[in-house]
């Protein structure tokens, strides 16, 4: 049976700089492609970085960085994002990115799928920001809550909290995806809040992969200790966040995890290697049941 290797991000993108972080995309597909995976998954907002700020302070606070994360949103179409489709290309490799995503002086949570031959084949926007999101994002319609086919299999996305919404999980499921990504920021915002944790947020990523038999890809963000500084958290709420917080995983379709965790502040990339069946179950599962681990 094909081996194939799936690839998902735990990096630091270049805060609030999308040119910046188009360069470190570029860097990270390419070195996802030369290590011969064949999907990459990045973390929600990756582009240009979650706006940790919206958790903190008051509006004096928060409008100097939300017109910095305004200006460096990007736009479909724009110079950065054919980059990344050209990376895709040259790689041979399927991207799927985390975005906010600029239409006029609206922003939205997207992800989009670019094919090994670098064309954007989906673009979906999250249905509805979580708390304080709903300061700087506006919401998806939920017309866009679809599956793509991929030279790898069918994949479906979805955001952050959307993982934990069983009509969101029935809406891509149905479509018989086979490949899912779970995109995260980072981890270490309010700690001790358990549904804002790591612990809480993977447990659903592997509910999902388990619940489909899917096998799920579930990147983050790294918050480095220089992030922190440049917040400049307003008195008594600097302990309101830790540095670190990556915890991606990459789980199978029994919900297990099938690839070693990095450590919450390494920089990088996490691999695993699959049989293609566990991508392409229905086609193997149609000629010869007993090639294929399917759950139910």
């Amino acid at each position: 049976m094909a081996q194939i290797t799936l690839a998902a991000v735990q990096s630091e993108p270049v805060w609030f700089d999308l040119d910046g972080t188009t360069d470190k995309t570029v860097a990270l597909i390419a070195e996802a492609a030369a290590h011969g995976a064949r999907v990459i998954a990045f973390p929600e907002t990756w582009l240009p970085g979650y706006p940790s700020f919206m958790w903190f302070g008051d509006e004096d606070y928060r409008a100097p960085f939300r017109q910095r994360y305004l200006e460096n949103s990007l736009v479909a179409g724009s110079a950065q994002h054919r980059r990344i489709e050209a990376a895709a290309r040259e790689g041979r490799i399927t991207v799927v990115l985390g975005l906010s995503e600029r239409v006029g002086d609206e922003l939205y949570m997207a992800q989009y799928v670019i094919s090994d031959d670098g064309i954007t084949t989906m673009k979906r926007r999250k249905l509805k920001p979580s708390a304080v999101e709903w300061d700087i994002f506006a919401s998806g319609s939920g017309a866009d809550l679809e599956v793509v086919d991929s030279s790898i299999g069918r994949i479906g996305a979805l955001n952050c909290s959307e993982n934990r919404r069983p009509l969101l999980r029935h809406a891509l499921l149905s479509q018989n995806e086979q490949l899912h990504v779970a995109s995260w920021p980072h981890f270490g915002l309010y700690p001790g809040f358990v549904p804002m944790s790591a612990e809480a947020s993977m447990a659903a990523s592997s509910q999902y992969a388990a619940e489909g038999g899917v096998v799920t890809l579930a990147p983050t963000i790294v918050a480095g200790a220089a992030y922190l500084e440049l917040l400049e958290l307003p008195e008594g709420e600097r302990d309101r966040i830790l540095s670190g917080g990556g915890s991606t995983r990459i789980f199978g379709p029994f919900g297990e995890s099938i690839a070693e965790p990095l450590a919450p502040e390494v920089d990088g990339i996490l691999y695993a290697t699959v049989d293609e069946s566990l991508l392409r179950r229905d086609q193997e599962y149609d000629a010869d049941p007993t090639s294929i681990v399917k759950p139910w």
